[in-house]
């Protein structure tokens, strides 16, 4: 793994790494290639079991992972195709530097809210998928079904991201929908945190006189 950055510039090195983080995600593997690997998995000749196997190949390879992240994410970031990788190892590594990894991306979300305005939104969905969001409908439900292991990352990195922003940062959120909407999900999920809701409603509110001064498109309703 020392050419990871190479790696990551290129159609098959990507698919390289997604495989040892996630190795049957359907977004890689054709329905084909999944049912041949599937043939292998019950090998009575296999001296470990499968799930064995792949614990001790991402063991192996997460702190080189996590470490690429916290030195490249100013560049992986600006290519959609870096950003699912790099949201993938984040769920799915363990690793010693993991919190320095969560705490490097989100302090870059949190500074550099332009990309809805230039077309690329990739990082917004990469916010998304690491705070767990989900429809309003979904948030008021109680949900069973995902992993603990991803709720504590879910609420680790929700925490590192409010942390991240600064009154100016914040605010540039709540000017594009993306992450309009994304700080009201975590008000909603966080309601009963009052260091976070607080912090997200005053941003809110505060953003929402500046529109009736000035009087901007989209005013507070």
């Amino acid at each position: 793994m020392r050419n990871i950055v190479q790696m990551m510039g290129n159609t098959y090195g990507r698919k390289v790494i997604r495989y040892l983080i996630d190795p049957r995600n359907k977004m890689d593997l054709s329905p084909e290639m999944i049912t041949c690997l599937e043939q292998g998995d019950n090998n009575p000749f296999s001296k470990k079991d499968m799930v064995v196997r792949r614990t001790e190949v991402l063991d192996h390879v997460e702190s080189t992972l996590l470490n690429a992240v916290i030195e490249h994410i100013g560049t992986w970031l600006k290519d959609n195709k870096n950003i699912v990788i790099v949201t993938s190892i984040l769920l799915k590594c363990k690793g010693s530097r993991h919190e320095d990894a969560l705490k490097a991306v989100a302090e870059y979300l949190a500074t550099k809210p332009t990309w809805e305005c230039i077309g690329n939104g990739g990082p917004f969905q990469m916010a998304k998928k690491l705070i767990g969001y989900k429809s309003k409908e979904a948030a008021e439900v109680e949900c069973d079904d995902i992993f603990e292991r991803e709720k504590q990352i879910h609420e680790l990195f929700t925490n590192l991201l409010i942390a991240s922003f600064d009154k100016t940062s914040m605010t540039n959120w709540i000017k594009c929908s993306q992450g309009m909407s994304i700080l009201s999900y975590i008000r909603l999920m966080y309601k009963d945190n009052k260091e976070i809701s607080v912090a997200v409603q005053a941003a809110i509110q505060n953003y929402g006189l500046k529109i009736q001064k000035t009087g901007e498109v989209g005013g507070k309703s």
